[in-house]
């Protein structure tokens, strides 16, 4: 490889480097990308559970915040199913316990 066609090879680099960063911006500048992130731990919007009905339709359980909202989702349009749902709340499983068998009395007719 000769010197000139180094020379080239790293111009046509630069050149798509600058294409693609210039895409960026204009994607950026029209609002394709938005620019603003969030930091790690301080997103607003969680997808708690999604629930597959059928191949066009499912449920998803969606956190805003304190509040979780079932939405289904479908090809057709959206719709929200609840809003401000609250937390599940989970009660504590009582011990299964199996007594010994008992014995009834005989009894003679």
């Amino acid at each position: 490889m000769d010197a000139i066609s180094l020379v080239q090879y790293l111009a046509a680099l630069a050149l798509v480097i600058a294409l693609i960063l210039g895409l960026a911006w204009a994607l950026r500048r029209t609002g394709f990308a938005p620019m603003v992130r969030t930091p790690k731990g301080k997103r607003r919007l969680e997808v708690l559970e999604v629930l597959p009905l059928d191949p066009k339709r499912r449920l998803a359980l969606v956190r805003c915040d304190a509040k979780a909202h079932l939405l289904l989702l479908g090809v057709d349009g959206d719709l929200v199913v609840a809003r401000d749902l609250d937390a599940p709340r989970f009660e504590a499983a009582l011990p299964t316990t199996t007594l010994p068998p008992t014995t009834l009395p005989e009894t003679t007719p």
